[in-house]
């Protein structure tokens, strides 16, 4: 009687290790789990965030050859105008310097006022800036009107201004045409970057889906081992619970004959 007993309860005892032993290895699977959904999610999010930048880079390099293709012909254009424009003018400021100096002869003058109107003819107003058209229109009428020393160096000043504003211009346009170029080197270099990044960070947000997909697998199966294992130990310890009670019961009544037959022995004996 006391071995079945002992054997009730070593059964109870090892059915409740397993059933903790399967919990823990379920739960553990869990936080695996759990763990590479955190991980799958992070490497999901960075892989969106690539593309969104690959995307937007792409986008930004299409705008920007775009704006390189339309403005580069007319900055060549311009460029290639006020180029042309500037030793004319250079030409004209020599001459009327010479005008104005002071042992210019009176009929070496008329030669240089003449000079002056054949070299004027070859200015042309630029077509792409209103505001030097303007400038270059007003310079050949007080040229045509430079007849004394005073319109020659009213003229020869106006002629130093166009100049500078010219050569300003200028380099305002290169300016303008490397930003143009770094705008389309730097974006089409990011383009480059980010796509590297979406072929690497997919792969890596790939690999984390296999590995939660396989976590969820191992959680799921450990879960169903737990629950089988569990149900074994429930069914056994209820039943254990009552036989336990029937056997100590038994035991009990069979202590009290065995208490009062050694009694009833005793008495006989004396």
């Amino acid at each position: 009687m006391t071995q079945l007993n002992a054997s009730l309860y070593t059964k109870d005892a090892q059915l409740a290790t397993a059933a903790k032993s399967a919990k823990d290895k379920w739960m553990a699977s869990e936080s695996a789990y759990r763990t590479a959904q955190t991980s799958h999610d992070t490497a999901h999010d960075a892989a969106t965030y690539a593309s969104s930048q690959y995307k937007m880079y792409s986008t930004a390099v299409t705008t920007a050859q775009e704006e390189y293709d339309k403005m580069k012909p007319k900055y060549d254009e311009e460029k290639a105008q006020l180029s042309s424009e500037k030793p004319i003018l250079i030409e004209l400021k020599t001459m009327l310097a010479e005008l104005l100096a002071p042992a210019a002869a009176k009929s070496n003058q008329k030669s240089i006022l003449q000079q002056v109107d054949k070299v004027a003819l070859r200015l042309m107003a630029p077509t792409t800036d209103k505001k030097l058209k303007n400038r270059v229109q007003n310079l050949r009428t007080k040229l045509a009107e430079t007849t004394t020393d005073s319109t020659a160096s009213t003229a020869l000043g106006f002629i130093n201004n166009l100049i500078t504003e010219i050569t300003a211009r200028i380099s305002e346009i290169d300016s303008e045409l490397v930003d143009l170029s770094n705008s389309l080197t730097d974006n089409a270099a990011k383009q480059k970057e980010w796509e590297g990044k979406v072929v690497d960070l997919s792969d890596a947000a790939d690999l984390a889906k296999n590995e939660m997909n396989t976590a969820d697998l191992t959680r799921q199966k450990l879960g169903g081992e737990y629950t089988v294992i569990n149900q074994s130990y429930e069914d056994n310890h209820a039943t254990f619970l009552d036989e336990s009670v029937k056997l100590a019961e038994e035991i009990h009544a069979i202590n009290t004959i065995l208490t009062k037959v050694d009694t009833l022995i005793a008495e006989c004996s004396s």
